[in-house]
């Protein structure tokens, strides 16, 4: 081989080394840019992937709390109805104070309030509750109406009484009222009347209307009244129904102590003419019809003075 041809080979190849080791430079920058690369980019994608976690989690957190607020929302509406509620509570307490013991209805409503303040995740506790003080308030309210009413009954019947009391019925004697007049009947009564004790008595004559029935004779306070008829009676029977009437005027000045005493009760059985038929038996004018005992007879005397036997 010639020098010159040597020489040509020697500046090939090393020209072709030069390329070579320029190559595998470059390659080695390359692989080492790549890998840097992949290096950013595996730093970007966990920036990437936390970003995801963080922006789920934050979603859930989110959802979380919309959750959450929707709920506080729904039990804020409905404790503003409990709270509604025990206002018509302590309206019905208030009107059973001194009426009605309401100490267990009382301790049901607390324990609801308790049940109420500490509830934090279901609205319908909280309505139930209020549904549960409602029915509260009805009862109570039920309860006064009902003692209420009792009350007014009560008091009715003493007023009735009272009204007994202070204004003594008329009694009579007889079934019926006699029929026709009697020549000088006014004079024979009055004549039997004073000789029974009753000179004081006013005396009249009347149609026999008395107490919603119809009488021979007829007392009120003051007055004794009598049908025409009655004169033709026989003396005892006629001195009997005087005696009887006059009993009748001492009775009503003492009316309510006497209709409300046990004697009166335990021994007449509230049968203020069997009173009256003994009052004038005790005066030795008394019935063929009626009866009566020592006891009866002795209690009846101290009306004529105008007392009330125990």
């Amino acid at each position: 081989m010639s020098p010159g041809t040597r020489r040509g080979l020697a500046l090939l190849v090393t020209g072709a080394v030069v390329l070579v080791g320029f190559q595998l430079a470059e390659r080695a920058q390359v692989v080492s840019e790549l890998a840097a690369a992949d290096q950013v980019g595996a730093v970007r994608q966990a920036a990437v992937d936390a970003e995801t976690t963080d922006a789920r989690d934050l979603g859930e957190q989110h959802a979380e709390l919309l959750t959450v607020s929707t709920t506080y929302d729904a039990l804020l509406d409905a404790r503003d109805v409990f709270v509604a509620s025990l206002g018509t509570v302590d309206a019905a307490f208030g009107s059973a104070s001194g009426k009605v013991d309401t100490a267990a209805r009382r301790a049901e409503v607390l324990e609801l309030q308790q049940e109420v303040l500490t509830e934090r995740t279901d609205p319908t506790i909280v309505t139930d509750a209020a549904a549960t003080a409602d029915g509260v308030a009805q009862a109570v309210t039920a309860s006064v109406a009902d003692f209420d009413r009792e009350q007014a009954r009560i008091a009715a019947e003493r007023a009735a009484a009272a009204a007994a009391a202070s204004r003594p019925p008329r009694v009579w004697s007889g079934s019926s009222a006699a029929a026709g007049p009697v020549s000088g009947g006014y004079d024979r009564v009055r004549a039997a009347l004073d000789r029974v004790g009753g000179g004081h008595v006013r005396l009249e004559e009347f149609a026999g209307a008395c107490g919603g029935g119809t009488a021979a004779a007829c007392a009120s306070p003051g007055v004794i009244r009598f049908t025409p008829g009655l004169a033709s009676w026989s003396d005892a029977r006629l001195h009997w129904a005087m005696t009887h009437e006059l009993a009748h005027t001492y009775q009503f000045p003492i009316w309510g102590a006497l209709v409300s005493s046990n004697g009166y009760s335990s021994l007449f059985g509230g049968n203020i003419e069997l009173l009256a038929n003994c009052m004038a038996a005790q005066r030795g004018y008394g019935s063929a019809n009626v009866s009566c005992s020592g006891a009866q007879l002795q209690w009846a005397g101290a009306i004529w003075t105008g007392g009330v036997p125990g």
